[in-house]
């Protein structure tokens, strides 16, 4: 009788149990995107379009109102369409419908949360909109409505911001943030 095992066999057979007990545990994986991780995410609920910007990843949005009267978000890094917003058919996944903008039941309010790489966000819908910008160097241009964006991410002169007028806007941002005059309010910290 063989007492003795090789050292190849007491290395190998707990790791295997080890490999095959983890498999048993893992979370299958989330279906892939068709153009990879989408850059962005955007919902709406209730009246509120809310938009998200992915970590890692230099996002340009842009918001506006279609002629139909509908509110679209777009981001050349992709964008995964939640809960009341559909992808535009044809647009290679980079521009979401999310519904009636104006009238009864519209949109009365833009959320959106940039990242952490330099971003763009650009708006000509004339809807009240919340950004915070995030950190990286930041460029923010928001529509008529009444706007609030945070630009502060502790560096100093690294981001801008206009308003297009029209409303009560403040941005709040670091030192030689650049924020045109035409944002009413402007605090730099």
């Amino acid at each position: 009788m063989k007492i003795a095992k090789s050292s190849l066999t007491r290395t190998a057979a707990p790791v295997l149990v080890v490999g095959l007990s983890l498999a048993a545990f893992a979370v299958p994986a989330a279906p892939a995107f068709a153009q990879g991780t989408p850059g962005s995410v955007v919902d709406r609920v209730g009246g509120t379009v809310r938009i998200l910007a992915r970590a890692n990843v230099a996002n340009h949005m842009r918001v506006g109102l279609a002629p139909n009267g509908h509110l679209i978000v777009e981001d050349d890094t992709h964008i995964q369409a939640g809960q009341g917003c559909t992808i535009m058919p044809g647009t290679d996944n980079t521009a979401a419908d999310c519904g009636t903008a104006t009238g009864s039941g519209g949109v009365t309010r833009i959320n959106a949360a940039l990242g952490n790489f330099g971003d763009s966000f650009f708006s000509t819908a004339p809807i009240n909109t919340t950004i915070n910008a995030g950190t990286g160097g930041d460029f923010i241009r928001t529509g008529s409505g009444n706007d609030t964006i945070d630009l502060r991410d502790g560096v100093i002169g690294n981001d801008a911001a206009t308003c297009d007028g029209g409303g009560n806007d403040t941005v709040v941002g670091n030192l030689r943030d650049v924020i045109t005059a035409d944002c009413e309010r402007r605090v730099r910290i």
